[in-house]
């Protein structure tokens, strides 16, 4: 990994996608326990499209991080579909104790 900054911004490059994904899922897991220590609790929003299977993976390897204190969101959904939360659940949210889980019902029979 290199480290660069730009504007303030820190920018990381890595030699595979297999590292930032690793290095995405350590940071978020770093977030999730300071979170907890602090507040008892976290929040977190996630789309099933854009995150990786790998990264559910490592993020739910990580050691830690108790779950029961966790809150997840879905971000978004195809109108007509559940596909991104059976994505969520099977990769992510039926490997951990998280405390809730709010999907989107985009296959709802009235999507207003």
């Amino acid at each position: 990994m290199t480290l660069s900054s730009r504007k303030g911004m820190q920018i990381h490059r890595y030699e595979s996608s297999a590292q930032a994904v690793n290095a995405a899922a350590s940071a978020l897991a770093r977030e999730l326990r300071r979170l907890i220590g602090e507040r008892g609790r976290a929040v977190g929003i996630f789309d099933g499209a854009l995150l990786p299977e790998a990264f559910f993976a490592a993020l739910t390897a990580e050691p830690e991080i108790d779950w029961t204190q966790v809150i997840v969101f879905q971000a978004a959904e195809y109108l007509g579909t559940d596909e991104q939360s059976v994505l969520l659940v099977d990769h992510f949210v039926m490997r951990v104790p998280i405390v809730e889980f709010h999907a989107i019902r985009g296959d709802a029979a009235n999507p207003l």
